[in-house]
């Protein structure tokens, strides 16, 4: 979807055990590698146990909600993202940036591998 330009992701879950903590890190790493806004939403309780976060294109988490019903407040700046994916964040380089513009034909490098 961020190859075809999406610069929001939203994940609707229904998370009511205890790997929502994961969860929560796999919302901020899929920010990062994607350069875009991560909404991890997870249903309040009885449900889920909340804990909704929204993360910027750089990784950093901008909210996350408690286990009850809540209603995010925020505002979405694009421009963010065209940063992100210009310059790179947090000191880090321009994944989707570094592959579109590498010469590099990796169909060329790549061996078929045959199991048996």
């Amino acid at each position: 979807m961020v190859c075809d330009g999406a610069d929001v992701l939203i994940f609707p879950t229904l998370t009511g055990t205890i790997d929502r903590p994961l969860e929560l890190i796999m919302s901020q790493s899929t920010a990062v590698m994607n350069q875009c806004y991560v909404f991890g939403i997870n249903a309040s309780e009885p449900y889920g146990t909340g804990q909704s976060i929204v993360v910027e294109p750089d990784g950093n988490v901008i909210y996350q909600a408690n286990i009850g019903e809540e209603i995010i407040p925020i505002e979405i700046d694009f421009e963010r993202v065209k940063r992100v994916r210009t310059r790179g964040g947090l000191g880090l380089g321009q994944p989707l940036k570094s592959l579109r513009d590498n010469p590099i034909n990796f169909s060329k490098l790549t061996k078929k591998i045959q199991i048996t």
